[in-house]
């Protein structure tokens, strides 16, 4: 049971008793599926079927009474499963499965969500639900005729044995490929966010493949970031070029500031808001694809993660080549503000994922480790109490007896994942601008394409000081040169000035707090936070997690 949209879902016959469909953004019909898929006689027998059709979709079959539901390897098209009447259910949607089984939210679970970023995996994975589990990335589903259920692998991240040259040219045809999927029609109507070099070369990709392009580029107040200078410089080179592109420039100061609405998030998401101080923004943006006839939005989230360079490529580097280590050290030290010595104990770190967990159970709050371990240092806000910083470092341990990591290297599962946690604020959005009218499509978070990316060996991925060589040796040629260029970040200053416009919509969550009632965090804490400037040492997201837990917690106890 469902909704979807018109070519959304395609579905053919397996050989005499079975039945195959794909549910999402493909462009298959009955007829190329059905020859994709012949002579299959077991849902086992189905793993490489998604490395064949591109684009992002359910897979869901039933073969001889068994039936296989599965998802997406990025972790952008998630399965849940539950017991209802003695029979397991799957879905898409935890929230869903929660309300047809009478779950109630975890408060453990939530408790999870308060520090900065997300919990190590696979604490990070878990949903918001009692009774309500998650298939991991790159797992399906398989349930029997008897309603029992098994989770089964059918993907493992690639060997990175790709240079450069070879890896950026497999990687152009998979994201080509992938945006082409999202054009339906002889010249259809896109909406595309053109900012920094994953956005516009989507931008580019889809002008390319003959869409009728709407460029829209959110201009920041800070004079040092040049995102809308470049973004003109590229529309202006597809213009010469004759592609149909029309450009939405922004200015700063008609874009809602962060925060702006804080007060009206829906409840529909199956967990707390992660950057819910951007959230008016992105609905501003979806808005004027909308009207201008745009029948999909082509975002460039998940770039970042896909491309970016982890700093673990040096703990890579450093094992395969000794002798490097010393430079590596050196490189790490002048840009890190630690001493030589730290980075250099950090590159000879050897401990597996387990014990990581376990000893970064210890150091919790105190930011210990250094940004060559398994993972990021889980950053506590201060107005958490004493228990449930203990329920996190409890967590944290408990999950260290049974850990995988998602790779065999250290840049492997810490590039993966980011691209899961991308995949969660993506997934979203996603479910943000349907609710709108907009289907938002994050070509970046195909399998295709994040399997092309990993496959590059991680030493010619880059450099600190060339980041995403990736995507520029993949798009030489065929993005405009000035949107390849390294560019101007912004100061983030429209953060501190949306928290200071929009404080009285923020207290007003402090006050009367939900997470205060189930003894989470201190009401008042978090009210004098809200009241002072926002340090410079401070990261403002952590902030923003405590109040998407609290809007989220709100948004529930509303009436459906």
């Amino acid at each position: 049971m469902g909704r979807w949209a018109e070519g959304e879902c395609v579905a053919v016959d397996v050989g005499r008793t079975g039945r195959l469909a794909l549910f999402g953004e493909h462009a298959v019909d009955g007829r190329r599926l059905a020859r994709l898929v012949p002579g299959a006689s077991s849902t086992g027998g189905l793993d490489r079927l998604s490395g064949t059709v591109p684009g992002s979709f359910h897979l869901i079959a039933s073969i001889d009474g068994d039936v296989r539901v599965q998802g997406t390897a990025s972790g952008l098209r998630r399965v849940f499963h539950a017991r209802l009447d003695g029979t397991t259910v799957a879905g898409d949607r935890a929230i869903v499965l929660a309300a047809l089984t009478g779950e109630r939210a975890d408060d453990e679970r939530l408790i999870w969500q308060l520090p900065l970023g997300a919990l190590p995996w696979p604490l990070s994975w878990q949903p918001m639900w009692h009774g309500v589990h998650s298939v991991e990335p790159g797992h399906a589903l398989f349930l029997d005729s008897t309603g029992r259920h098994r989770v089964g692998r059918w993907w493992r991240p690639p060997e990175q044995d790709l240079s450069l040259l070879a890896g950026g040219s497999r990687f152009a045809g998979a994201l080509s490929e992938s945006v082409r999927t999202r054009l339906a029609g002889p010249r259809p109507a896109v909406a595309a966010d053109l900012s920094g070099v994953d956005s516009s070369s989507l931008c580019v990709l889809a002008a390319r493949h003959g869409a009728r392009v709407s460029a829209l580029t959110l201009a920041g107040p800070d004079a040092m970031d040049d995102d809308a200078p470049c973004a003109v410089r590229t529309v202006a080179a597809l213009r010469r070029a004759g592609r149909d592109v029309d450009h939405v420039l922004l200015p700063s100061d008609e874009a809602p500031l962060p925060y702006e609405g804080v007060l009206d998030t829906a409840g529909t998401l199956d967990e707390p808001a992660f950057r819910i101080w951007e959230r008016a923004r992105f609905l501003r943006l979806f808005d004027l694809g909308l009207r201008r006839g745009a029948e999909v939005h082509l975002t460039g989230l998940g770039g970042d993660e896909v491309l970016g360079l982890a700093p673990q490529w040096a703990h890579a580097l450093a094992g395969e080549k000794p002798h490097a280590s010393l430079r590596l050290a050196r490189l790490i030290a002048a840009r890190s503000d630690t001493s030589c010595t730290k980075a250099l104990r950090a590159l000879l770190d050897r401990r597996s994922y387990p014990k990581w967990l376990a000893s970064h159970a210890n150091d919790i709050g105190r930011l210990a480790d250094t940004a060559l371990g398994w993972g990021s240092p889980v950053h506590l806000p201060p107005w958490l109490t004493r228990d449930a910083a203990t329920a996190i470092a409890d967590a944290l341990r408990a999950a260290s007896r049974a850990a995988r990591p998602l790779g065999r290297t250290r840049w492997v599962h810490v590039t993966l994942d980011a691209v899961h946690q991308a995949a969660t604020v993506t997934r979203q959005y996603q479910q943000l601008a349907r609710g709108g009218g907009t289907r938002l499509a994050a070509p970046y978070l195909d399998d295709s394409v994040v399997e092309s990316a990993l496959a590059v060996d991680a030493s010619e991925r880059g450099a600190p000081d060339r980041p995403k060589a990736l995507i520029v040796e993949a798009m030489r040629g065929v993005v405009p040169a000035s949107a390849l260029l390294g560019r101007t970040q912004s100061t983030g200053l429209p953060v501190l000035q949306g928290m200071a416009v929009h404080r009285h919509e923020l207290m007003a969550l402090a006050d009367g707090s939900l997470l205060a009632d189930r003894g989470l965090i201190d009401a008042g804490a978090l009210r004098d936070a809200l009241l002072r400037p926002v340090p410079p040492h401070v990261n403002h997201m952590l902030y923003s997690t405590t109040l998407g837990c609290e809007a989220w917690l709100r948004s529930l106890a509303r009436p459906a």
